[in-house]
């Protein structure tokens, strides 16, 4: 074809013979054979050709294999040499060429390395505002570091300034909880203002303490109930005034049994022996019962007791003490009484008074009293008196006046004083002390009153230098300082109060730098700036570049994250997600992957809820039910659900009665009781059946119950004999214990004379104008009846005892009397001698009035300073004048010089906010007003200008997308600080540039198409990825065409002959 080798006869003819040889079917072809490229079959002959018939064909045939053409695969990703800066792509052979096919094109593709520019991540949010720096970072990370030529890397860190605001938290409010449900109060407050920018933080919002303990508080018991009989316990309750709260004391129990208390039987006291029955030698007593006993108490005791009579001793008591002594026989006297007289013939009764010599007394004196001493004779008396005079020979008073010797009295001073200020004349000080006690009787003499010392010199001493502003022409700034303390008495004077220093270099400050830009479309570069907030100054750091720029980048395509899974799918049991494009690829950047991807949906098995509670028990069906929610039905697949509903035969109920009630009352004619009990639960569902619901038996015995027996009557005169009785308080009754008589008879007790105890002796009254008697009496409490003993004598006498004088203590001595310069003292007689007792002794006496030192009050205050001579006074008065040669009064007025009061003024305020004139202003105060000559007040005020505040941008925002109609885009910034006080003024805010020219990008040709036969051609095409726009490069041709390649006629090998044709030919083919 297409100017090729032409084809040779395709068909040949020759008679046919007169018997064609029959061969068998050819075999299959066999596999090629790679050295010949041909492939091979065969046959057998099965019937030999006959009479010039046609001959067997060939018995092996031979083909030209189908030519295979080589196929690839696809070229792998480019891998990128850095040193020879060439890229590189392979394939490989999925088909290798056979049988005179297609060869292989090259397995590998080189071009030059594509540029990597620099791609960095979003910029992190701002970080907390850093405490020292006040500023805020952000930072991002580089993802692609720059590679091949491409653009660098721009900044990782960029900065902002941040204004510092404290936490401000609105009041507290007030405590709530306490209440069921809550144990602990709460109170809480707002945030008014939160903090920023390294602010103080907040304080906690809320409190919590807990409620305060309400402990359980409970009734007073109740009064016990009845005994039960059949526990023999009664029963206390008290009720819950306040339950427990928050952690308070729990309450205790509110029932509790106590056993009920054993009654034993009561008795009354024995009653006095009956008289001796002389026939049966016995007397008796009786007693009755007062209380029988109870709740198994101890039963009573006899009621009659009998013994033999015996005889009674006489029988006294213990002796008395003694009597006072009788002056006259000198004896004292005790005595004894009859406690019980003889009887039955008993033994008779001893004496029953006894005498003894008195104890010899010796004298007591008291202790001796001091008096003041004698200015005279140096000497002080003392005194005593007689507390026990001497009796019955003994030992006499000793002496009852002495005088002894005054002790010396040393000199007593007060501490010195302080030191006074300095005297400007004599530049000395002083100090003084007072004589607190004057020394007397040859004592220690008194020391010096005033002491001196010359003044210490004072240093002048100065405030600090207070500096004002920098003067820019000089580059010096000037201090001022002011005088606190003058110098005296040769001290250190003072430096000048005017300093000069260089100015603090100030460095350069540059805010932070702004966002890069867009591209830019003729340089391919981003730019950002910084401001400078502060220029150079006296020599400080100057600024540094104020512009920085960096080669665009590429932009990878950018998907945000997948979005829920939609609903499953019932037919195709699968669900489906989506996520969109938030930035296109650009520049060459890697292309968006695809926006929806699919899953299996999960299987959901059944899921059931607890079981509930038993419902209650069906009386016809003698069952109860329980059922279960299903929670999640199953899905996609899942386990299916279990029974929700269970059913089970109810629990027998056995039959429960009640306890038996208390014994009926006895029933006369039958003689018998009965209680009873009910049915609290029925049985039900198979359970025990009740029990027998009455009882009864016979009445029990009950005995005579009768009174105690009353008070005895009076005894009668005539039979000394007394009654008493009783009554029934109980019948016998079923049998029981017949009822005791009811009147008892018994002999009258004798009662003896019973006497009061003896009263005070009397005064003692002189009954025959010598000697002086006291007497004492007593009185009959019990007279004597029924043959008891009589009474003793109720009344007895005693002579008296001779009594001495008794004078009291001395009194103070008086004030001194002026004419006489004499004090007196007296005594007063507190008992008169009588009975011959000693006489009393002088009740006054005088001495010397003692020296009265003069006494002034403490000084006053010191008066206000005299402005013509800076002094100022003090004084003090007389308290007490001297008298009888005591020490006189010292000057009354103290004078001395006022102290020098320099101006002192507080440190400065901090300045104030700028006013509308741009100034800010600081003050000061006098913390000490000047007086006495002290220096004065320096300004109180101070004024300078506001320091410039430059305008500060945020960074630039992202450009916008290009507009269709202009061909440019923009981006916009704020101000985040507005200029003031002549600060740098804001540059524009809003930035134009053209769209970046888009060149036109065309995908890889195609593989080339089939020959056109009526044009002998062939093409191939391709397909526009990125349409140019804004200027960028047209695209070129997408159709490439090409002459169809020569090929030269290949015949395949001659076909079998055919069979024989009406005309006697047979054909081939090829």
């Amino acid at each position: 074809m297409w100017g090729g080798k032409a084809c040779g006869p395709l068909s040949q003819t020759t008679p046919c013979p007169a018997q064609d040889c029959v061969m068998a079917p050819w075999s299959a072809w066999s596999s090629c054979n790679q050295a010949t490229a041909k492939q091979t079959r065969v046959r057998t002959i099965q019937t030999p050709p006959i009479n010039g018939g046609m001959p067997c064909g060939p018995t092996e045939e031979t083909k030209d294999c189908k030519p295979v053409n080589c196929k690839l695969s696809d070229f792998g990703p480019w891998t990128c040499d850095p040193t020879t800066k060439t890229k590189s792509r392979s394939r490989s052979i999925v088909t290798p060429p056979a049988n005179f096919g297609i060869p292989c094109d090259s397995l590998v593709e080189s071009a030059p390395c594509d540029k990597v520019n620099c791609e960095v991540s979003e910029w992190t949010p701002l970080s907390p505002c850093d405490c020292s720096t006040q500023v805020r970072t952000k930072t991002r990370q580089v993802l692609v570091e720059a590679k091949y030529g491409g653009i660098e890397c721009g900044p990782t860190v960029a900065t902002v300034a941040c204004p510092t605001v404290h936490c401000v938290v609105n009041e507290w409010s007030a405590w709530v909880g306490c209440n069921a449900t809550s144990p602990v109060q709460t109170r809480a407050r707002t945030v008014r203002i939160p903090a920023q920018n390294c602010g103080s933080q907040c304080p906690d919002l809320s409190q919590t303490k807990p409620c305060t303990p309400v402990h359980c508080q409970l009734s007073s018991w109740s009064v016990p109930s009845v005994c039960d009989l059949l526990t023999r316990v009664k029963t206390q309750t008290r009720t819950v005034l306040t339950p427990p709260q928050w952690g308070g004391t729990p309450c205790e129990e509110t029932t509790r049994t106590i056993p009920c208390p054993a009654q034993d039987c009561v008795m009354e006291a024995w009653y006095t022996w009956s008289e001796c029955d002389l026939a049966a030698g016995v007397k008796t007593r009786t007693r009755n019962v007062l209380t029988p006993p109870a709740n198994g108490g101890k039963a009573c005791g006899d009621l009659v007791e009998t013994q033999e009579c015996k005889p009674v001793h006489c029988q006294v008591s213990e002796w008395g003490a003694y009597s006072a002594c009788n002056p006259l026989t000198g004896l004292r006297t005790r005595s004894r009484t009859i406690k019980v007289a003889p009887l039955n013939g008993g033994r008779s009764c001893p004496g029953l008074t006894e005498n003894q010599g008195c104890e010899p007394v010796d004298c007591q004196l008291s202790e001796w009293t001091t008096g003041d001493c004698d200015v005279t004779t140096q000497l002080k008396p003392k005194s005593r008196t007689i507390v026990v005079s001497p009796l019955y020979n003994g030992k006499p008073c000793d002496a009852l006046i002495a005088y002894d010797s005054c002790p010396p009295v040393h000199c007593q001073q007060s501490s010195y004083t302080d030191w006074s200020k300095c005297d400007y004349t004599s530049r000395l000080q002083s100090r003084t002390r007072t004589i607190t006690v004057a020394p007397q009787n040859g004592g220690a003499p008194c020391g010096p009153s005033i002491d001196t010392r010359r003044c210490d010199p004072v240093d002048c001493v100065i405030t600090s230098y207070a500096f004002g502003a920098c003067d820019p022409a000089t580059g010096n700034k000037k201090g001022l300082a002011q005088v606190v303390t003058e110098p005296q008495f040769g001290g250190t004077p003072c430096p000048s109060l005017v300093k000069s220093v260089p100015c603090e270099p100030v460095d350069c400050v540059l805010g932070p730098w702004s966002v890069y830009s867009l591209c830019s479309l003729s340089t391919q570069l981003q730019t950002r700036t910084r401001a400078v907030l502060t220029p150079a100054q006296y020599g400080g750091k100057p600024c540094e570049a104020t512009v920085d720029t960096l080669e665009c980048k590429r932009q990878n395509c950018k998907l945000s994250a997948f979005g829920a899974w939609s609903a499953c799918d019932p037919v195709t049991n699968m669900k489906s997600r989506v996520r969109s494009v938030e930035v296109p690829a650009a520049n060459g950047g890697e292309a968006c992957a695809s926006l929806v991807e699919s899953a299996l949906c999960p299987r959901v098995d059944c899921q059931l809820g607890l079981w509930g509670d038993w419902t209650q028990c069906n009386a016809k069906t003698g069952t109860q039910q329980r059922s279960r929610q299903t929670l999640v039905l199953p899905e996609n697949g899942g386990s299916a659900c279990d029974e929700t509903t269970q059913t089970k035969a109810c629990a027998p109920v056995n039959c429960q009665v009640s306890a038996y009630s208390s014994w009926s009352e006895c029933n006369i004619s039958t003689n018998v009781r009965s209680r009873t009990r009910t049915v609290l639960t029925p049985p039900l569902y198979n359970g025990t059946l009740c029990p027998v619901l009455q009882e009864t038996t016979p009445c029990p015995p009950v005995d005579c119950l009768v009174s105690p027996f009353g008070s005895f009557t009076a005894c009668c005169l005539e039979t000394r004999k007394k009654t008493r009785s009783r009554v029934v308080t109980q019948t016998p009754l079923n049998g029981g214990k017949l009822c005791p008589d009811l009147v008892e008879t018994v002999a009258c007790s004798p009662v003896n004379c019973v006497v009061t105890d003896w009263s005070a002796w009397s005064t003692c009254n002189p009954t025959d104008g010598t000697k002086a008697v006291s007497t004492r009496t007593r009185s009959v409490r019990t007279p004597p009846e029924n043959g008891g003993i009589p009474c003793p004598g109720l009344s007895e006498s005693q002579p008296c005892n001779p009594i001495d004088c008794q004078v009291s203590f001395w009194s103070a001595f008086s004030t001194c009397d002026a004419n006489t310069q004499l004090v007196t003292r007296t005594r007063t007689v507190t008992r008169q001698s009588s009975d011959g007792g000693v006489a009393c002794p002088a009740l006054s006496e005088t001495a010397p009035c003692a020296p009265v030192n003069c006494i002034i009050s403490d000084w006053s205050s010191w008066s206000s300073c005299d402005s013509n001579s800076y002094s100022r006074t003090r004084t003090a008065t007389v308290i007490t004048p001297p008298l009888y040669g005591g020490r006189a009064c010292p000057p009354l007025i103290q004078t001395e010089r006022c102290p020098v009061v320099n101006c002192a003024v507080s440190n400065w305020g901090d300045w104030s906010t700028c006013d509308g004139a741009g100034k800010r202003i600081r003050t000061r105060t006098v913390v000490t007003t000047p007086a006495n000559g002290g220096l004065l007040c320096p300004g109180l005020t101070e004024t300078k200008s506001c320091d410039p505040v430059h305008c500060l941008l945020d960074y630039w925002s992202i450009w916008s997308e290009c507009n269709a109609v202009t061909s440019q885009r923009t981006r916009t910034r704020k101000i985040l600080v507005a200029p003031l006080y002549g600060g740098h003024a804001c540059d524009s805010q809003v930035e134009s540039t053209p769209c970046s020219p888009v060149d036109c990008q065309l995908g890889p040709f195609t593989e080339w198409g089939q020959c056109n036969d009526s044009i002998r051609q062939r093409s191939r095409t391709r397909r526009i990825l990125v349409a140019p726009q804004y200027g960028g490069a047209a695209c070129g041709p997408t159709t490439e065409s090409q002459p169809c390649p020569s090929s030269n006629c290949q015949l395949s090998p001659w076909t079998s002959w055919g069979r024989c044709n009406e005309y006697g030919d047979q054909t081939r083919t090829r």
